[in-house]
């Protein structure tokens, strides 16, 4: 968080400096209020005129600076802060490995950008500016006071000490709270992801009713955990507000004997009780929101010492030869693989066949360096080892298609490129004719929007685009995960034509290739 705030120093000085102006401003227009009491008392008309203009001098320079940094200041501030956070967030992402980030469903990376971003924001972008707000108030009300009468002050602190105490006395509550929000956003995330994902299903099979009650069920917890905070933090102010109203009471009943007994003016009885429950309300705010940014800690700390993805520079390497030398991998109790070997050749194609679970996917993601905790040897051209390897360099030799495929809620284009904007036009149409997509173009533009849920496209050509983003990325080594099962014979057979037919390494998963195939150079059996 300390890289944020010093990336926005410079909105913080100047909310400050308004603040303070804002604050005399305010302050100054309350003792000007006692001022004419006792103008008014004296017969002072000159006086009175002079205390008058001052009061609405100040009701307008706290509205009109006070106003600025609301409107202006700082959401600008909180805007760009948020922009910053999303972005360390994503950064923490980016650094995790693929076991990492697979501990993860899709839920929690999506309740991280949008609920921890809230309750941050909330709790302690917005906090802090508050106190920023409070803290000239501090000095400049403390200044009053003493002008006022030092009882008066003293009573004004010694009430305001308590209404610091309170919040305090629940920090551990409010931290236990927020902890059990975040986490309990996280797994509603996930939750409402797997059922909006099935509503079809359950809509199909007429169960609307039981989808209702899902997602009811699924928000349950979470409102009532809510609630029960909202109830604690009211109670909180509830204290403190008793607090404050028996300070004020005590401060009217001192100011007028103080009166009585010629020891302060008629002024400062009206004007006390309006300036200490301005401090009061400013004592309370600032121990409240200190706090609440306590309370968050738990969801602050994710992203505290986040590693920033080092810089890469790609090392050249001219493939020629895979050699997988005694592979032993075992998830839990099971054994995957034990002493496998396998060579990968240079424009060699590769047909891989086996029951489920034999481990086909997962070979092909020990290639791919996704899985890291193997034994054995992997070597690139007989030296490069795997694991000295930098995983990017491997990425860039190699394009993996996996079973499942997405699109991306941008254009057909950008789905098609990956958001490469150096590939032109011509490029992604003959790439879309290669894997028989060139009839989407006699139904939308290079331009055209597609969805993310496939509500304007099928399944199979979803495959096609994945097939098509691989062909323009133009490396020398494919892995294909079953890439053509859902699709009709036709296409099936040209793409797994096109495939064969490219000047390039190919290991592939099918379970509707003939082995019979004469156009892979081996078949592996798993």
């Amino acid at each position: 968080m300390t890289k944020i705030y010093l990336k926005v120093w410079y909105f913080y000085l100047i909310y400050l400096l308004f603040a303070t102006i804002s604050s005399a401003g305010m302050t100054y227009g309350i003792l000007s209020s006692g001022y004419v009491l006792d103008d008014v008392l004296n017969n002072d008309k000159t006086k009175l005129i002079i205390d008058s203009i001052f009061i609405i001098a100040g009701i307008a320079i706290f509205s009109l600076f006070s106003n600025f940094n609301n409107f202006i200041i700082k959401p600008r501030a909180i805007k760009k802060m948020n922009l910053l956070l999303r972005k360390l967030i994503i950064d923490k992402i980016n650094a995790m490995s693929y076991e990492e980030y697979s501990s993860n469903g899709v839920g929690t990376y999506i309740s991280w950008l949008t609920n921890d971003v809230d309750i941050i924001e909330s709790t302690v972008f917005e906090s802090s500016f508050t106190i920023s707000n409070i803290i000239p108030q501090f000095f400049i009300i403390g200044y009053s006071f003493y002008s006022l009468n030092w009882i008066l002050g003293l009573i004004a602190i010694s009430s305001s000490l308590l209404c610091t105490i309170i919040p305090f006395l629940f920090v551990k509550s409010n931290i236990k709270y927020q902890t059990k929000i975040s986490s309990q956003s996280e797994l509603l995330s996930e939750d409402l992801l797997s059922y909006v994902n099935g509503y079809q299903e359950l809509s199909y099979r007429n169960k609307k009713r039981l989808y209702t009650e899902l997602v009811n069920d699924a928000n349950l917890s979470y409102e009532k955990t809510k609630s029960k905070f909202l109830i604690f933090r009211n109670f909180q102010s509830f204290l403190s507000n008793m607090i404050t109203i028996s300070s004020q009471s005590i401060l009217v009943i001192v100011s007028l004997y103080l009166f009585t007994i010629n020891k302060t003016s008629a002024g400062a009885f009206l004007s006390s009780p309006g300036i200490a429950y301005t401090f009061f309300v400013a004592i309370f705010t600032f121990s409240r929101l200190i706090s609440t940014i306590k309370s968050t800690k738990e969801v602050v700390l994710k992203y505290k010492n986040v590693k920033v993805e080092n810089d890469y520079e790609p090392s050249t390497i001219n493939f020629e030869n895979i050699i997988v030398k005694d592979l032993n991998y075992s998830v839990e109790d099971k054994i995957i693989f034990k002493d496998f070997n396998l060579s990968i050749k240079n424009h060699n194609k590769y047909l891989l066949i086996g029951e489920s679970g034999k481990g086909k996917t997962t070979l092909f993601k020990i290639i791919f360096s996704l899985i890291h905790n193997y034994e054995g040897e992997i070597k690139i051209n007989n030296k490069l080892n795997y694991k000295d390897i930098d995983q990017r360099d491997i990425w860039n030799l190699i394009s993996y298609i996996p079973q499942e495929n997405i699109l991306y809620n941008s254009s057909l284009k950008n789905n098609i490129t990956l958001f490469n904007k150096t590939i032109n036009d011509s490029e992604v149409i003959d790439v879309l004719n290669k894997v028989n997509l060139g009839y989407l173009l006699d139904q939308m533009s290079l331009n055209d929007h597609l969805n993310n849920d496939a509500n304007n496209i099928s399944g199979g050509e979803i495959q096609r685009i994945a097939i098509a983003r691989a062909l323009l990325q133009d490396k020398p080594f494919m892995i294909l995960d079953e890439i053509t099962s859902g699709l009709d014979e036709k296409n099936r057979n040209n793409i797994e034509s096109l495939i064969l037919s490219l000047n390039k390494t190919i290991l592939y998963i099918s379970h509707t290739t003939k082995i019979e195939n004469n156009n892979f150079d081996q078949i592996i059996k798993l």
